[in-house]
């Protein structure tokens, strides 16, 4: 690993060591930018995502979970999340979801990771009706359906309908 990355990733550890701090705020500060920028994800690589999984039990905020569990869920590239713990965090961020604390275009892109990593359409879907209201539902889809859902089998469903109606609207 190179000397700059084992520094960088020491200095992510020392920001997160206590959450009532100014330091803790700008990690997740400056986890907002990094979380869409795969270059930098593959720079601090596996040792980074590593310190996120380990960080998320700890994290109570739903804000700060669901923007680590989305940065996290983007490193599918370069690190491999077991079926178990995929599960897991699946079922955290739909508490986020459910809780208000993601935005359309962080949820849509984090839901279709979690599609790429094996988590079904069907199951997102049922998730997603059972914790939003159906306006907000069919945006997210809608977003998703512009990413994803536009060559896929579940196009067919009456909300898929809807979300594809809303899609060309907008």
């Amino acid at each position: 690993m190179d000397e700059k990355v084992k520094y960088i990733n020491e200095l992510f550890k020392y920001l997160t060591q206590n959450n009532d701090t100014k330091e803790y705020q700008t990690f997740f500060a400056l986890l907002k930018n990094i979380k869409y920028n795969p270059s930098l994800l593959e720079y601090y690589g596996k040792e980074f995502v590593e310190h996120m999984i380990d960080l998320l039990p700890h994290i109570e905020d739903k804000y700060d979970q669901a923007s680590l569990i989305e940065t996290i869920i983007e490193c599918l590239d370069i690190y491999t999340f077991g079926e178990k713990y995929l599960k897991e965090t699946f079922d955290k961020y739909m508490l986020c979801i459910a809780e208000k604390a993601v935005n359309v275009k962080g949820m849509s892109a984090c839901l279709i990771g979690f599609i790429q990593a094996g988590i079904s359409e069907k199951e997102i879907i049922k998730k997603l009706e059972e914790n939003l209201e159906k306006e907000h539902l069919i945006s997210v889809l809608s977003r998703m359906y512009i990413n994803y859902f536009a060559n896929s089998v579940e196009a067919k469903s009456y909300l898929m309908k809807e979300v594809q109606e809303a899609y060309y609207i907008s």
